[in-house]
């Protein structure tokens, strides 16, 4: 039977709940076009397999265990600059957990593989892109290997050779029959799944969005019971390619707002701010930036509006972006500096 993985980790979505009955705790979901409705914790946000191995679920356990103790914390309004280490690294573990983060992974993939691709096989490139293809392959280890222990007198032989066949007019062709088959395999969806796991299990893996982090400076603000709802977006991000809420895909983080409970609210900012988060604000965003739901500690006319927000700020790739993205190739491949190779 596969688990039930939470992408919403329990330990958040208790802090908005309306019941508690014993261990069980009981919040009000508010999901896309669906009626309101009220559900144990340990169904909501959640799905069997989500992260497509169970293993990682000790992972999570063990890494929740940990967050819970600096979340009940948080919520009572504690926020000491010793704890930015921990706070950097529960957020940015949040961040990338959710199925939100998934789905915009799996839609720039897509979009890179559908648009980006395209490009680099449009024949007026062709030059370029076959130019750039002989100086990666000559950076190649085995390239490199054989070049260095072949006799001197015959390495410019071998290294003409090899760029005379590369940059020959009928390789623009075969790159097409080897690339456009190679794009209809690619499973971009199962692809964003193996990615968000890696990163969920490997510290390495994290510390690059920790490291965004490192700027942010974090309080708590506090407001009356059953002021915040939480969105399935989780935290919400401002970054600074361009300034706008709930993309978490461009540039780093200039502002933060994470609902812990119906009345906490963490705080991130590059600055101390001095202006107190509108709690309406917080709620509208989270709503709109989220895919599919959201809950909350009550159920008022109030969340029924926030309901007919839900999705409307969702981060899918607009056609602005997927022509910044065409352009971006084209002027790489038309840039002589440069290297499909990783440094």
């Amino acid at each position: 039977m596969p688990v039930n993985s939470h992408y919403l980790p329990q330990l958040l979505l208790k802090g908005f709940s309306f019941r508690q009955r014993g261990e069980e705790f009981y919040v009000h979901v508010y999901r896309k076009g669906c009626l309101p409705f009220s559900s144990n914790t340990k169904g909501v946000g959640a799905e069997g397999n989500f992260y497509g191995n169970e293993d990682i679920e000790y992972t999570l356990s063990d890494t929740e265990t940990q967050f819970a103790v600096l979340t009940r914390h948080l919520r009572e309004g504690h926020c000491e600059s010793s704890c930015k280490p921990l706070i950097d690294r529960f957020v940015a573990h949040s961040l990338i957990r959710t199925r939100a983060f998934r789905d915009g992974v799996h839609v720039i993939g897509a979009t890179v593989l559908s648009e980006g691709f395209q490009e680099f096989l449009n024949p007026e490139y062709t030059p370029q892109l076959l130019a750039k293809l002989v100086e990666d392959a000559m950076l190649e280890p085995d390239v490199r290997n054989l070049l260095t222990t072949a006799p001197a007198e015959v390495r410019p032989l071998i290294e003409g050779t090899m760029r005379k066949m590369f940059l020959h007019p009928y390789m623009h062709e075969k790159l097409r029959q080897m690339i456009l088959p190679a794009l209809d395999a690619i499973d971009t969806a199962a692809s964003a799944q193996s990615a968000q796991r890696q990163v969920l299990k490997s510290d390495q893996h994290l510390e690059k969005r920790i490291r965004d982090l490192r700027e942010i400076v974090w309080t708590v603000e506090t407001y009356e019971a059953h002021s915040l709802i939480l969105g399935d977006i989780g935290p919400l991000v401002r970054g600074n390619e361009p300034s706008e809420w709930g993309r978490i895909f461009h540039g780093i983080p200039q502002v933060i707002w994470f609902p812990l409970s119906d009345r906490s609210l963490l705080v991130g900012e590059t600055s101390i701010g001095t202006t107190r988060p509108d709690y309406e604000e917080v709620n509208t965003l989270s709503a709109e930036n989220s895919l599919e739901f959201f809950v909350a500690s009550q159920r008022t006319h109030r969340e029924d509006e926030y309901q007919r927000r839900i999705g409307s700020r969702v981060d899918r790739i607009t056609l602005e972006q997927q022509s910044e993205l065409k352009r971006t190739v084209r002027e790489y491949l038309t840039t002589p500096e440069g290297t499909l190779m990783e440094e």
